[in-house]
């Protein structure tokens, strides 16, 4: 027998864990599901802007108390860049921002809904099928006889989203992807409160980073555009080392570092493209709805977002009982009203800066003027 609801979340992550927090006083049946049993890992370069934390602490009044008790994550002051001549850039942050492995973050944020709200939760369902069949969304376990099915469908299933691809029909677009690598070091020669960036001249139009975890742990990554990265057929496992061992900005701080993980690779659908992210009686959040900073690689805060703003159109859609595509289009304009002029400028400042990479060099030389600072303060 199917389990019936109002709304299905696909995807327990950030996106979809906020949009059962925004969802928790509605009276609606909501279900959210996810693929893995939590906590999970999910490779990423770890870090939470402060506007992730700020919005939490908007849809949930007792999140602020809540992350007092959480202790796995260090809390970021500062963002240091160096751009390809090898000046640096230095930025302090103004709002509180942390680094904390994902593992432990997504876990937080999905336990914060099993206690906060009667969300009913279902780990472990990997949805192997949807079907769209009057006026309901049906959705069917790929190792399971178990049938899920819902009036609304939100999807905040990832980067590979089943939703994108058989609800909005739509597969990733290979010209606004990122493909990064990364991996977990100790003994690295870094602060312990600052995020640090490299701009490298020959790994343009893409980054390196080291982020600290705390207790002497960083995550370790380097990304590039995946059409870059095919072009000159670089294996970005291998580059990984090749940077570390190599380039010299980076070789004096891993002089006594040691890996502690495994290289995991994972995509990045970037933003910058004006993309439909809903359809009748279906969201598209976080990742799926291709949301990732193209400059700064991070998504998370952008996820959260929609997550709600995807809670806010759902309440609006049973209030009206419309849930056709051209009312379902608020969620867009809200979406898009708050991040496409930020992801369109981030993306061709990318762009620009691969091919122009002496513009980031002068920006290092006139970064001492507080003008330039707050310029590229909003970039990063």
């Amino acid at each position: 027998m199917p389990h019936r609801f109002d709304i299905l979340i696909l995807g327990g992550g950030p996106a979809g864990s906020a949009a059962a927090l925004a969802l928790k006083d509605l009276g609606l049946k909501v279900a959210l599901a996810d693929k893995c049993h939590f906590p999970r890992h999910k490779t990423c370069g770890d870090a939470i802007p402060g506007p992730t934390l700020k919005m939490l602490k908007k849809v949930l009044p007792d999140f602020a108390d809540e992350l007092k008790t959480f202790t796995a994550k260090q809390q970021i002051k500062h963002c240091k860049i160096t751009v390809p001549n090898g000046k640096t850039i230095s930025i302090e942050w103004k709002e509180d921002a942390c680094n904390s492995s994902r593992l432990d973050f997504d876990n937080f944020i999905f336990s914060l809904v099993k206690k906060y709200t009667s969300t009913a939760i279902y780990e472990g369902f990997e949805a192997g099928s949807l079907r769209y069949s009057n006026n309901s969304w049906e959705i069917t376990g790929r190792n399971s006889d178990q049938l899920l099915t819902a009036r609304l469908l939100i999807g905040c299933d990832g980067a590979n989203s089943l939703v994108t691809k058989q609800a909005a029909m739509r597969l990733p677009d290979h010209a606004m992807y990122c493909t990064a690598v990364s991996a977990y070091y100790s003994g690295i020669k870094c602060a312990e409160n600052t995020n640090e960036f490299f701009l490298l001249k020959n790994y343009l139009p893409g980054y390196f980073w080291i982020f600290p975890l705390g207790n002497g742990v960083f995550n370790v990554g380097f990304g590039i555009m995946a059409a870059e990265a095919s072009k000159r057929k670089l294996k970005l496992r291998e580059m990984l080392d090749v940077i570390i061992e190599t380039e010299p900005a980076i070789k004096t701080l891993f002089a006594d570092a040691v890996k502690i993980s495994e290289t995991h690779g994972f995509g990045l659908p970037l933003g910058g493209k004006q993309i439909p992210v809903s359809g009748e009686n279906y969201m598209l959040a976080g990742d799926a709805a291709s949301l990732i900073d193209p400059l700064q690689g991070h998504g998370i805060d952008k996820a959260v977002y929609s997550g709600i703003a995807a809670a806010g159109q759902a309440a609006r859609c049973f209030e009206h009982d419309n849930f056709s595509a051209d009312y379902m289009r608020g969620y867009d304009d809200d979406v898009y009203a708050k991040y496409n002029p930020e992801l369109k400028r981030n993306y061709r400042l990318m762009r620009l800066l691969h091919r122009q990479p002496w513009l980031a060099n002068a920006a290092a030389r006139l970064a001492g003027t507080g003008a330039v600072k707050k310029i590229i303060a909003k970039w990063f």
